[in-house]
């Protein structure tokens, strides 16, 4: 799945890992992405780009068998 980090906050590889994250949230300061208590705009956008970027994904892929890499940044 292509990281299309031009687009804006929420796009880049960062955003794009907490648009994955369950019940964790991020926001986006000057300083960087910080984990936050609560969904703010950021996270919202992150995970709107995630989705949009899998349903492009999955109307480009049908009848596609095999392996497909969706890459996330962090500590695993």
């Amino acid at each position: 799945l292509a990281e299309l980090p031009a687009r804006g906050p929420g796009a880049d590889m960062i955003g794009r890992t907490v648009g994955l994250l369950v019940e964790m949230y991020g926001h986006l300061q000057p300083s960087g992405w910080r984990i936050s208590d609560r969904p703010g705009r950021d996270t919202r956008r992150a995970r709107s780009w995630l989705g949009e970027d899998l349903d492009a994904l999955e109307e480009f892929t049908q009848g596609y068998e095999g392996l497909l890499k969706v890459q996330a940044v962090g500590p695993w």
